[in-house]
């Protein structure tokens, strides 16, 4: 069961939007969707680990690096807290 502690690992993360559509992933997200509730756990157990080795065989397992990202800049605030189509000109001179 310690893929089951990677599933739940991954899901933490926030894993690329089109993750659960890649080849080897959506035959096996089709079959989870399409269980009944209250399937055998057995079962169920058998589902998630097809869809674990899945995402490992996309090379989805391992953790998902962010973009690197810097903070706006003061112009950049002074225009999105004025809201959208303002005129820039009523900056100048701030």
């Amino acid at each position: 069961m310690i893929w089951w502690n990677k599933l739940h690992g991954w899901r933490q993360e926030a894993p690329p939007t089109d993750a659960l559509n890649r080849p080897k992933v959506r035959d096996a997200v089709r079959v989870i969707r399409q269980m009944a509730a209250g399937s055998d756990l057995e079962i169920v157990l058998e589902r998630l680990r097809v869809l674990w080795e899945g995402l490992c065989a996309e090379g989805l397992d391992r953790p998902f690096r962010k973009p690197e990202g810097r903070p706006p800049s003061v112009r950049v605030l002074e225009l999105v807290s004025l809201g959208a189509g303002t005129d820039e000109k009523m900056l100048v001179g701030r």
